[in-house]
């Protein structure tokens, strides 16, 4: 689970720079120093939408795959509690 995390986390990264690239902020030279691949200089923005597309459902499909995970191994419980006609699900950390 670590190393999911680990690339979560660098996913987040990249996401956070192509919203930056996105929003035209001046972080050209940071992205090129730290990490070259990262620059989108010259991309229009059509492709860099849809390269935050892509990533924020990849984000999405890893939490739900983690989640469901927690779930299996018994890591988190879901409660189940039904008042005055509401669902409501609760988490229970075991």
């Amino acid at each position: 689970m670590v190393s999911s995390s680990y690339h979560r986390s660098e996913d987040i990264a990249d996401l956070n720079e192509l919203y930056k690239q996105l929003h035209n902020f001046s972080c050209r030279e940071e992205i090129t120093e730290a990490n070259p691949e990262l620059c989108y200089a010259g991309i229009p923005k059509e492709r860099i939408t849809e390269e935050i597309k892509l990533l924020e459902h990849k984000i999405y499909q890893d939490c739900f795959e983690n989640f469901y995970l927690l779930i299996i191994e018994g890591h988190i419980e879901l409660i189940e509690n039904n008042q005055h006609g509401k669902m409501n699900l609760y988490l229970n950390y075991c």
